[in-house]
């Protein structure tokens, strides 16, 4: 289980919600931006089942 500050649930609640076209219209603090890409790779990792660079993906 990965723990993440309450800014970080909000800006993932953000995107799952909100219209496509205002997805990323805003700002979050560089420790949500970590726990972001911390996030995002974990799930392509298990939903790709192979492990990747993350870095080069984005």
């Amino acid at each position: 289980m990965i723990k993440i500050s309450n800014a970080t649930l909000y800006a993932i609640r953000y995107i799952v919600l909100e219209d496509v076209k205002k997805i990323f219209s805003f700002s979050v603090p560089v420790a949500s931006v970590e726990e972001l890409n911390l996030i995002a790779k974990v799930y392509l990792d298990e939903k790709l089942e192979k492990n990747y660079r993350f870095e080069k993906i984005i």
